[in-house]
């Protein structure tokens, strides 16, 4: 019988006899007999097969071994480090473009007899395989810019097992980082006035379906629109992104109202924000700006426009200053035939004038 026994056993063993053809060799060797019986008793009870030389498993032995001896992987790195009775993996992969992950599983080839090997199933799947060599299964991976989670789990059973024992599985836990450079990219911005209509691109702003790398973005706001705008920047629907606007954070699919009677022009700082320290120690942000410009139509009976600071009041055009509609010092523009009424509450207002 050739065995490979433990501390504990060998030191129980009796000390070897010169000769077996002694009484005393004869005792010596009835003792090796029966200590060796006992260690191999021992072992099988705590589940360690010990066969004779030239012996294989065969399915449906009680101590059938569904047990790998090892696996690679052809991308990305994997912890722990593998142990046959450790079954739980995780696979992480650094790079958002891969799309492929190469597993490379090794069953032991000498320790089953002919025709005895075990069943092999991946995520399920029974696979046919060759023992003597790694069996190899691909697992494609989607492209997305959100962080990707599989688990993949391998199944090693004896076929003739019953009541689902005799089988080892192993799981592998896939994580792959997310595409920084378009986490934060907004999908879409649009903007509605008070009146529930879309406010529209002015001429020299193109949209982001158009210029998916442009950051200002000029929309042209007509006197229907006031007094207040809804701008919805839609940043990525995905786990640890939000909306900024100031010192507020939002969801990636909230919206900001912006009162635009303070000035004629509003400025508006947004961005989109990434955070997960699992992928990146600081936060990845892409900034937006949105420009609010008011847009004033020239009358038809006018050469020019008079526009006051919408937070000092506001202009009008009439035809006969002899007869203006409300009590007021209105300049030099009282003896013209036509011109400008201003309405303000204050001591001192901007006017600009367009010609």
């Amino acid at each position: 019988l050739k065995v490979q026994l433990k501390p504990l056993c060998r030191e129980s063993l009796p000390a070897p006899a010169t000769s077996f053809a002694t009484p005393a060799g004869d005792l010596a060797m009835a003792r090796l007999r029966r200590t060796v019986a006992l260690c191999l008793a021992s072992l099988a009870a705590g589940g360690i097969l010990v066969a004779a030389a030239g012996g294989k498993q065969r399915t449906g032995d009680p101590n059938y071994d569904t047990r790998m001896v090892s696996f690679s992987i052809d991308q990305g790195h994997y912890a722990p480090t593998f142990t046959p009775n450790w079954t739980e993996y995780n696979v992480t992969l650094d790079n958002s473009s891969i799309d492929k992950v190469r597993f490379a599983f090794m069953l032991a080839s000498d320790r089953y007899a002919d025709g005895e090997a075990p069943m092999v199933q991946v995520d399920w799947v029974t696979l046919h395989y060759n023992i003597s060599v790694p069996l190899i299964h691909d697992v494609f991976l989607a492209k997305t810019i959100a962080p990707l989670t599989r688990t993949l789990t391998l199944t090693i059973s004896d076929p003739k097992a019953q009541n689902g024992t005799g089988r080892t599985e192993y799981k592998f836990h896939i994580e792959r980082a997310p595409a920084m450079d378009g986490i934060t990219r907004a999908t879409s911005l649009n903007v509605t006035g008070a009146d529930g209509q879309q406010i529209p691109l002015a001429k020299e702003s193109q949209g982001l379906a158009v210029a998916p790398d442009q950051r200002t973005f000029i929309f042209a706001v007509s006197a229907g629109h006031l007094p207040t705008a809804r701008i919805h920047l839609n940043c990525p629907d995905i786990p640890g992104v939000t909306m900024i606007h100031g010192e507020n954070t939002y969801l990636p699919r909230d919206e900001v109202t912006i009162n635009m009677l303070d000035a004629f022009t509003t400025h508006v700082p947004l961005a989109c924000s990434y955070q997960d320290n699992r992928w990146s120690k600081q936060a990845k942000v892409t900034e937006y700006t949105v420009l609010l410009r008011q847009h004033v139509q020239k009358a038809a009976y006018v050469t020019g426009r008079l526009v006051m600071e919408p937070k000092d009041g506001w202009c009008e055009t009439v035809q006969d200053m002899t007869n203006p509609v409300f009590k007021g010092w209105v300049g030099d523009l009282q003896k013209a035939s036509k011109g400008f009424l201003c309405r303000t509450a204050k001591n001192v207002s901007r006017l600009t004038a367009f010609f």
